[in-house]
């Protein structure tokens, strides 16, 4: 791997990006009016598929990477290297 290095100006870029990805979605969010009664609209089926959906894409991507290692490590072992 590389040996990254970063000048002012590059630093100086990064935060003002930052700065301005900050401000504008702290300014969506308080643009909004918040409703009144926010539980009243949730709805439970809604939000056990998103668990379960965000959860078992966690599961399958570890599983990838746990499977990609295993058959980097056993290509290495068969080429000798």
């Amino acid at each position: 791997m590389r040996n990254i290095k970063y000048g002012p100006r590059q630093i100086l870029s990064c935060g003002v990006y930052a700065a301005i990805m900050l401000a504008s979605t702290c300014g969506v969010a308080l643009a909004q009016n918040a409703p009144e009664d926010s539980m009243s609209g949730s709805n439970q089926i809604g939000v056990i598929a998103f668990a379960v959906l965000f959860f078992g894409s966690c599961v399958g991507f570890f599983l990838m990477v746990w499977r990609n290692e295993k058959k980097r490590k056993q290509r290495e072992k068969n080429t000798g290297g």
